[in-house]
């Protein structure tokens, strides 16, 4: 499905979303989440889940040449942050600038985008394997990934399995349930009201994060109230579509306000932003300015994504038909 013939419910979604990780790592990265009762409100946020549950909704049909443009967006924003950054500070984390190059194998500031190129590139076993089985087949790996991710992962801290969702495993955890919404049509069947409590109670529940003796890893997201309440609001969306050509086109340059907050030159802004907190030390102050750091974010990466996606699409497809790499493409 073309991006801009998508529901907006969805794409809407998806730019709630990265604005309440946007804030969030302002008040976390920035702040070091000394601003009095954050949690209180950024409890009602949704998190990155909610872009895997997409992801899985809609599918990965991987092309070399989506896997390339990937790559490309990631080392772009990288390169561009170091060196903006060596520009006005002249300085440089060298390991972080190294590992800008190497998005697939390891990646200094953007995990997410590391695993995501993971779950790609396995997209196409994933895909075929859930369409080859039968509806109990189906239920029994989606059940056995959540005791693996929200059971033996969280509450039981396995590291050797996905003790706080900063992983592959999450995404292909959360990719698989957002296949499972679309296959088992399960949105379509729970209510309004009972989405809306479910949201409420899981929000309410996450404020006391921290202030339970064993279950304070509230903020990682393999916790089932996060999962649960990122598949609520996921459902609450859907019952509501409708289509805007500005909101969809907004939608796909979510992912470049992420590499452009977490860039080299966004950890800079980040130790900007501490210095700003410890200066007024006033709780409306710094929202106003969380807010209004991450407007910047969405109208920088709104200018410069049709411009790099321009010419490196143009880039791109001259690889690909130079080395003929059609003839490898994934379907």
């Amino acid at each position: 499905m073309n991006a801009n013939d998508r529901n907006s419910s969805i794409e809407l979604l998806r730019v709630l979303s990265i604005t309440f990780v946007l804030i969030g790592h302002v008040f976390g990265h920035g702040a070091h989440g000394l601003v009095p009762n954050t949690n209180y409100i950024l409890a009602f946020g949704i998190s990155i889940n909610v872009f895997m549950l997409i992801s899985g909704y809609y599918g990965i049909r991987l092309k070399l040449k989506s896997l390339l443009n990937m790559i490309g967006m990631v080392m772009f924003y990288e390169i561009s942050s170091t060196g903006i950054n060596y520009l006005l500070t002249g300085g440089m984390n060298l390991h972080g600038a190294i590992s800008g190059l190497f998005p697939v194998s390891h990646n200094y500031y953007y995990w997410f985008a590391t695993c995501y190129i993971f779950l790609m590139l396995l997209s196409p076993l994933i895909n075929k394997g859930l369409e080859g089985l039968n509806q109990k087949q189906y239920l029994w790996v989606v059940g056995s990934l959540i005791y693996m991710n929200c059971i033996s992962g969280w509450l039981f801290r396995n590291y050797f399995i996905n003790p706080t969702g900063f992983s592959t495993m999450q995404l292909i955890f959360m990719y698989v349930i957002g296949d499972a919404i679309r296959r088992l049509e399960i949105s379509m069947k729970i209510s309004f009201k009972s989405l809306g409590f479910i949201y409420m109670a899981t929000s309410l529940f996450s404020m006391f994060q921290g202030q339970i003796p064993y279950i304070k890893e509230l903020g990682a997201y393999n916790n089932p109230l996060d999962v649960l309440k990122s598949v609520a609001v996921f459902f609450i969306f859907m019952k509501f579509p409708f289509h805007s050509k500005w909101i969809n086109y907004m939608a796909k340059c979510v992912f470049a306000c992420y590499l452009i907050q977490e860039g080299m030159l966004g950890q800079t802004i980040y130790k900007l932003q501490y210095e700003f907190w410890k200066q007024t030390q006033d709780v409306l102050t710094f929202w106003g300015f969380a807010i209004s750091c991450t407007i910047a974010i969405f109208i920088v990466a709104l200018i410069i994504e049709p411009i790099r996606r321009k010419y490196m699409d143009r880039l791109i497809e001259g690889i690909y038909k130079h080395w003929h790499l059609k003839r490898i493409d994934l379907v």
